[in-house]
């Protein structure tokens, strides 16, 4: 009979624990959203404060838009793709095909959810005309869920590369920022409300955590 190690034993605990909370958290976000109406007043509030104030900040507009460009499907397609390569040349090759699966199933359930609530994005007249094209429901934000994935992976590899605590905190503290920029950058530019990006932030977080639980319950497989 094989046994897990302590080592790996308390951070699944802790992972499946922590992705537990998350989904809950997810499903009761999700009711406040498409059952009340305080969420939706707070939504139109703050997509218009956004749509009066993009115009006159070239800088802080570009910003957005570049953030917005780092969370899409391309680039997390290319950071999965990147991130798989990677593993595979280190030989971590199950670790490689694993990647590959987490980034493409987390799509998929994003593309899933977003047809099941099937809620609609700002009014076309509010959004960014020039960046924002999407035509597809918009609840959870496909960009919040897949840069946590995305970004969550990267940071967790190299979490495991980089010996140094404080390296280690600064790789989480940066990339943490970033994916929050890229949500922001979504309610910045209109293209989703203010509730799409924190069920995303919330989904995203609850399925990384829940693979990071797999990892370390089955340490031998990767």
């Amino acid at each position: 009979m094989t046994h897990t190690p302590a080592r790996f034993r308390r951070p699944f605990l802790f992972f499946a624990g922590l992705s537990s909370f998350l989904f809950l958290a997810f499903a009761g976000w999700s009711a406040a959203v498409f059952l009340g109406t305080a969420l939706s007043a707070m939504d139109l509030e703050v997509a218009k404060a956004s749509a009066a104030h993009a115009p006159n900040n070239a800088v802080l507009r570009m910003l957005m838009v570049v953030a917005t460009s780092c969370g899409g499907v391309r680039a997390n397609f290319t950071f999965a793709l990147g991130g798989a390569s990677w593993m595979w040349f280190h030989h971590r090759r199950r670790f490689a095909f694993a990647w590959l699966v987490i980034a493409c199933i987390g799509g998929l359930m994003d593309l899933g959810l977003k047809d099941a609530f099937d809620r609609e994005r700002p009014p076309i007249p509010i959004r960014d005309e020039a960046t924002v094209h999407h035509t597809n429901p918009s609840y959870p934000s496909g960009h919040a869920m897949g840069s946590v994935i995305g970004y969550g992976m990267i940071g967790f590899v190299l979490m495991q590369r980089v010996k140094s605590v404080p390296h280690r905190l600064l790789i989480g503290v940066l990339l943490a920022a970033w994916v929050v920029l890229i949500g922001l950058s979504r309610v910045y530019l209109r293209a989703h409300w203010v509730s799409d990006v924190v069920g995303g932030w919330c989904l995203g977080l609850a399925y990384t955590a829940a693979c990071l639980a797999i990892y370390f319950r089955r340490p031998s497989t990767v």
